[in-house]
C-alpha cells in the first residue's frame, strides 16, 4: 500500500514522518516521539474517544489507543484525523488526504 502511495502525485503534497518505538506500548509515551510531533500525540491522547472511528472500535474493541498501525493526519502541527489499521487507511486516512490534498 505504502510504495504504491509514495509512486503518486499525493504523496510528493505530504510529509510523510514515522515515530518506531522499541515496544508497541511505547508509541503512546511522548518521550519516545520527536518533538515537534508530540503535541499530536498529546491531542490524541487527552480524548482518543473522539479520535477512534466506530469501524476501528468495533475490529479493535472498545477505546482503541495501541490499534497498530495508526495513522495521524496533522494540519499546521495539529492532529485533524487519525485512523488505525489499514482498513483504516483505506477508508478513513486515504480519503481524508484526498480531501485535504486532493490527487
Amino acid at each position: 500500500m505504502q510504495d504504491d502511495w509514495k509512486k503518486t502525485q499525493q504523496f510528493a503534497r505530504v510529509d510523510l514522518r514515522t515515530v518506531y518505538t522499541s515496544t508497541w506500548r511505547q508509541v503512546v509515551v511522548p518521550k519516545e516521539w520527536p518533538e515537534d510531533l508530540r503535541p499530536i500525540l498529546e491531542s490524541f491522547l487527552a480524548n482518543p474517544e473522539k479520535w477512534n472511528s466506530a469501524e476501528a472500535r468495533r475490529a479493535y474493541g472498545g477505546m482503541v489507543v495501541y490499534g497498530s498501525p495508526r495513522f495521524y493526519v496533522a494540519v499546521d502541527g495539529k492532529l485533524a484525523f487519525t485512523d488505525v489499521g489499514l482498513n483504516g487507511w483505506t477508508y478513513g486516512v486515504a480519503p481524508k488526504l484526498k480531501e485535504l490534498v486532493g490527487v
